[in-house]
């Protein structure tokens, strides 16, 4: 099973509550999270 997640919005809130990333991503590995990516998307309006 794969499930994506915008971990960068869910980093932004963890790191505003006060929470170190760091502690957080290692909380991810050991609950199986195998690999992390990052999907940028920009926009342009014309």
């Amino acid at each position: 099973m794969v499930s994506i997640v915008d971990t960068h919005c869910h980093l932004d809130i963890i790191q505003s509550q006060g929470s170190e990333i760091a502690d957080s991503l290692k909380n991810a590995a050991e609950s199986g999270v195998k690999k992390l990516f990052r999907l940028e998307l920009i926009l342009r309006v014309p």
